[in-house]
């Protein structure tokens, strides 16, 4: 993950990634949809080298269950942050 946020240029003042899917889903019953995003992840995290971006499983492509064409792993966190499907990363300031 850390080679694709150097690549990204975050703003010197970020601190913070939210990490987001395609999918989407309502909050409650009869609300509007929302995607599925990680919680705030601290930047240090994100660029700490046990934190990768999958593209492959047991050698081969993610399946789509899995997360096809890539996903996130946080180690130590939720697997909700591990966002499958990843689509974009967002950097934010203090």
């Amino acid at each position: 993950m850390s080679y694709l946020l150097e690549q990204a240029a975050p703003a010197q003042d970020s601190q913070q990634v939210m990490l987001e899917g395609p999918d989407a889903g309502p909050l409650m019953p009869g609300l509007p949809s929302y995607p599925f995003t990680s919680n705030l992840i601290p930047l240090s995290k994100c660029l700490a080298p046990e934190t990768l971006v999958a593209f492959r499983l047991n050698g081969q492509f993610l399946p789509p269950r899995n997360g096809f064409p890539a996903r996130a792993l946080l180690p130590g966190w939720y697997g909700m942050d591990s966002i499958k499907w990843l689509a974009t990363n967002r950097c934010f300031g203090a």
